[in-house]
């Protein structure tokens, strides 16, 4: 922890946001380092369900990193027995990058212009219109939901 709270000062950042997976172990060692951390206030199945318009309408661009691209698109959305939504990562694939670039999207405000947030090297401009990385989401074939 000592060295991403390093890492994180030399770019200024003193405040980073993440998932209540940890309970207050994330909270505590940020702290010790002098990092706030705040948790978001989606889960990432929630947070997807923010970013999927966003990108369907072109209101952000994806940076074209092929395993961001693949983890987006194994994404499946399915109807949970509450029913409500839930998206998740199939079994054995991996979603780390695309739930952080949602995590970026939903910090956005629609209202910024002209703002870019930079992510691992990878520079995020919400007002960047390009096209969707899939199109609307599609029924799977075998009924078990649909991918993202």
């Amino acid at each position: 922890m000592a060295e991403a709270a390093e890492i994180l000062k030399s770019y200024r950042v003193h405040c980073v946001f993440g998932d209540r997976y940890g309970g207050e172990w994330p909270r505590e060692s940020f702290r010790a380092h002098g990092i706030r951390y705040e948790p978001a206030e989606e889960d990432r199945s929630g947070l997807y369900l923010l970013l999927l318009p966003r990108v369907n309408a072109g209101a952000v661009e994806l940076p074209d990193i092929p395993a961001l691209l693949r983890e987006l698109r194994s994404l499946e959305r399915r109807r949970g027995s509450s029913g409500r939504d839930r998206v998740d990562h199939r079994r054995g694939c991996h979603d780390d990058q695309a739930n952080a670039v949602a995590g970026v999207v939903a910090l956005l405000k629609p209202t910024v212009e002209f703002a870019s947030v930079m992510v691992s090297g990878v520079n995020f401009r919400p007002t960047t219109f390009v096209r969707p990385f899939e199109g609307p989401l599609f029924p799977r074939p075998d009924g078990r939901g649909s991918r993202f």
